[in-house]
């Protein structure tokens, strides 16, 4: 999901996008997916929204977080697997 979101690369800050979205990180994960993933990071700052996305391990505790959630079967093949997980992370319906 790395790879696909930004290249993994590690130096990819947050930014709006066209469509009025502002994403951050190596897996651009907006603030409504933080959110839901239990808003991880520093315990000490309310909205560590910027500053835990742009940390690959941060980024990833919210992503583990937001699977946790919202994992289902988005295919219907009968598994919740890495390729349900990829759909989730952009375009399947969790809601």
């Amino acid at each position: 999901m790395c790879l696909a979101s930004s290249g993994c690369k590690p130096n990819i800050k947050c930014h709006n996008v066209a469509n009025g979205g502002y994403f951050c990180g190596p897996y651009q994960i907006s603030w409504a997916y933080w959110a839901d993933a239990g808003k991880p990071g520093d315990a000490g700052f309310a909205n560590d929204f910027e500053t835990c996305l742009n940390k690959k391990s941060c980024a990833e505790s919210t992503v583990r977080g937001y699977m946790a959630k919202w994992g289902n079967d988005c295919n219907a093949d009968g598994r919740v697997d890495c390729f349900d997980f990829a759909a989730i992370h952009k375009v399947c319906d969790v809601k």
